[in-house]
């Protein structure tokens, strides 16, 4: 039986495998090449539109916990299927995923985006292996991550909505902003470069769409005075490079909040490095400047006063004062009102192990989860990281070959071991609420995911038919959309002739009520256009029409406003061609009589003039 499949993508335009001695073209698709790991020496055959790839075992042998090991390659055209068949194995390929078969035992590998570089597509990173247990292929370069992972807590809300933070697991990134090296302190030999500052591959915006949720940046204050992340280390002269523009992160950051508004993002800003007057720390006027232009580029932070108390607030309840926690380091005060936090307003466990070995870094790592997880009053961060000794960081950069562990080397070797976060959480049972990576590639996302209970995130499977899904659910996912999905809330329904998910979030696109979980399509003027799934509004909060509120009761507040309200009465009517709420409390200015609770407008002169409800 196969144990485990490890994964490794890469595009071939045409297509070469080498299997032993042969070599193997195929020009009509790209491929995905793999190792593919049992426990006997049976030869896989790979066949596509009639052409059969033979992948031969691998004369050197490749032995994995006493498995033996298989090359082979998969060679598809998105919609094309292929089959990966011998005479105990067989399973199909869509552009999806690829189930497997063998002897009567299941498992599985996830294929994540199209492979199509005649489509402009490029490949993301694979989970292979039994469904409940898979391994990951090597870090991407690229932020194909699968989809639904953007909306992943979105597509879930009804489990992690009334959850506090602390009950809840989400991805983070270490260093979030150095996925490029640029502008490094010192260019000779055994100084700093990509292989010993770069921490991440991609933007942090197509983190985001990882499912990234908790983002550590370092500010940097440039010699230009502009702000930029960095990398660097107070030994050895302040050495280290400069990463992404804080501007950019910042702009990503807010483009990707004004489209899911249902996705906490926390940023965390730390580590600050003064490069103008090479020191580490800021000033006071440099940390204002930042927190001014964070609060400038971020148009959703999460803002109310000193009272909110994050910890004891669900995800929902801090959604309602924004999308967006930016906390500080070295605050000396904070102002809730603009969303400028201080950093212990937001406590979490962070304690890094400090090593290049795997098995230390695993064992320290659940030591603290053992030792300090589980509170109500702090998050705790499970630092999945790895670092460079003094001589990897020193000579990574001499040799090309990545035997001297750059940090993304080490970073493959301790993400590609993301399920013993799984096995471990359960057994001492606690969960870490951020799993903190180098070199994000989804991976986390999908132990976070799993972590919440979320076994199956049917909102991120494609799919062409009802069968393709769990729960037998295949429909449109927006009105005005024609991408069909697994309908997170295992609803469909017809409209026009076409299938769409039914139960829709607050935010998607619809064509009438019923498609919506709250049961109202704001804006879609009886069906004729899309509208809004919106959440109808309770009274005394601003409206357009009645059908916005509950009560089903729009209108001016009192007489001489224009200003539309839910009635806190329930009760509307009509004067002079306009509508009011009536039922108004003693001091509201009226027309008639009638408008009042009291039954008299004061003063109104039988209407001719506005009046006061009173006694």
């Amino acid at each position: 039986m196969f144990k485990r499949v490890a994964v490794i993508l890469m595009v071939f335009l045409p297509v070469v495998v080498f299997t032993g001695c042969a070599i193997l073209e195929s020009a009509e698709s790209p491929g995905i090449q793999g190792e593919w790991i049992s426990s006997d020496g049976n030869e896989i055959f790979v066949e596509q539109n009639g052409t059969t790839f033979i992948a031969s075992h691998k004369s050197e042998g490749y032995q994995d916990s006493g498995n033996i090991g298989l090359f082979g390659v998969i060679s598809l055209k998105m919609g094309n299927p292929a089959r990966v068949s011998d005479t105990t194995v067989s399973g199909v390929v869509t552009p999806d995923g690829l189930r497997i078969n063998w002897d009567g035992g299941e498992f599985w590998a996830r294929r994540t985006v199209s492979v199509d570089p005649v489509k402009g597509d490029r490949p993301g990173f694979m989970l292979a292996g039994e469904e409940s247990a898979p391994s990951h292929s090597a870090v991407p370069s690229d932020s194909n991550c699968p989809a639904g992972y953007s909306t992943w807590i979105t597509d879930n809300i009804d489990i992690l909505g009334n959850k506090k933070l602390t009950e809840i697991s989400i991805p983070g990134s270490h260093d979030a902003g150095m996925y490029e090296a640029n502008k490094c302190s010192f260019a000779g030999v055994g100084g700093p470069t990509a292989c010993n500052t770069k921490t991440q591959e991609i933007t942090v915006g197509q983190q985001l769409y990882c499912g990234v949720r908790y983002f550590d940046l370092r500010p940097v204050y440039t010699k230009d005075k502009e702000f930029y992340t960095g990398h660097f280390t107070d030994k050895l002269g302040n050495l280290g490079c400069l990463g992404g523009s804080l501007d950019e992160i910042l702009d990503e950051v807010e483009g990707f909040s004004s489209k899911n508004p249902r996705e906490l993002v926390i940023l965390k800003f730390s580590h600050y490095y003064d490069r103008m007057n090479d020191k580490f720390g800021f000033s006071e006027p440099v940390l204002t400047e930042l927190t001014e232009l964070v609060q400038l580029k971020l148009s959703r932070l999460v803002k109310h006063n000193s009272s909110l108390n994050l910890m004891a607030m669900s995800y929902d309840d801090i959604l309602a004062y924004g999308r967006i926690i930016a906390v500080f380091d070295e605050l000396q005060t904070d102002d809730w009102g603009t969303g400028i936090i201080r950093l212990d307003r937001l406590p979490v466990y962070d304690e890094y192990s400090e090593t290049n070995d795997f098995e230390k870094m695993k064992n320290n790592q659940f030591d603290k989860l053992k030792d300090h997880g589980g509170s109500a009053n702090e998050l705790f961060l499970l630092s999945w990281t790895l670092t460079q000794n003094k001589k990897q960081a020193a000579t990574c950069n001499l040799d090309p070959t990545g035997e001297t562990s750059s940090i993304r080397d080490l970073a493959i070797v301790a993400n590609k071991n993301f399920n013993s976060i799984l096995d471990e959480q359960n057994t001492i049972n606690k969960k870490a609420n951020i799993i903190y990576t180098d070199f994000v590639d989804g991976s986390s996302t999908w132990v976070a995911m799993q972590t919440n209970g979320i076994t199956n995130n049917p909102g991120s499977i494609s799919c062409e038919e009802d069968d393709d899904c769990a729960n037998d659910t295949c429909a449109r996912k927006e009105a005005g959309g024609d991408n069909m999905i697994c309908c997170p809330s295992n609803k469909s329904g017809i409209y026009a002739g076409y299938s769409y998910c039914y139960g829709m979030l607050d935010g998607n696109r619809c064509w009438s009520d019923a498609m919506c979980a709250n049961g109202y399509c704001k804006g879609n003027s009886g069906g004729l256009q899309k509208g809004i799934c919106t959440s109808k509004l309770g009274p005394g909060q601003t409206c357009d029409v009645d059908s916005d509120c509950v009560n089903d009761a729009c209108a001016r507040k009192e007489a001489g406003g224009d200003n539309m309200i839910c009635c806190p009465s329930n009760k509307s009517g009509i004067y002079a061609g306009y509508s009011y709420c009536y039922g108004m409390q003693n001091g509201n200015k009226c027309w008639s009589d009638a408008m009042c609770a009291s039954g008299r407008c004061k003063g109104n002169w039988s209407g001719i003039k506005k009046g006061t409800c009173a006694n």
